[in-house]
């Protein structure tokens, strides 16, 4: 028997098994990749609403008591379509005591709970003041996550 041969075979079936790998690894990292698990921006956009919010009120001088949704729309720029759309808060309180809310009220709640990070349906707030102290308060939330578009 002429057993010459035999181990280039036997690379030649481990080169094979490596390529088998290598194409297993990419199949599984490009699907993780496309069906993974999102991104998360809820923190981002609520500061980033908290921002121009914060702006807006600062240079129109708002009377909280008589504000009305609309003026506050018209004079910030800001789509009244986005903020209730059921994933949004906008809630601002001055000095005096007057209050005035757009979008899920429960979110002013639902902001504090710890379950917040895990949970992705809950939203994520920033805030600019202290609600205690006297001063003005402005808490901005936003519960709208990454899902996959339904065809």
């Amino acid at each position: 028997m002429n057993k010459k041969g035999v181990l280039g075979t036997g690379v030649l079936y481990t080169v094979y098994f490596l390529m088998m790998a290598v194409i297993a690894i990419g199949l599984y990292g490009g699907l993780v990749g496309y069906f993974g698990t999102g991104y998360d921006y809820r923190k981002a956009e609520s500061r980033a609403l908290l921002d121009s919010v914060r702006d807006c009120i600062k240079e129109q001088n708002f009377d909280l008591a008589s504000l009305t949704p609309e003026d506050f729309y018209n004079k910030c720029i800001i789509a009244k379509k986005v903020i209730e759309d059921g994933e949004h808060l906008i809630y601002v309180k001055d000095k005096s005591g007057a209050e005035f809310t757009l979008g899920v009220t429960d979110f002013r709640n639902r902001c504090f709970l710890n379950v917040r990070e895990k949970n992705k349906d809950y939203p994520i707030c920033s805030s600019y003041g202290k609600d205690v102290s006297g001063e003005d308060y402005i808490l901005v939330g936003s519960s709208q996550n990454s899902r996959r578009a339904l065809a």
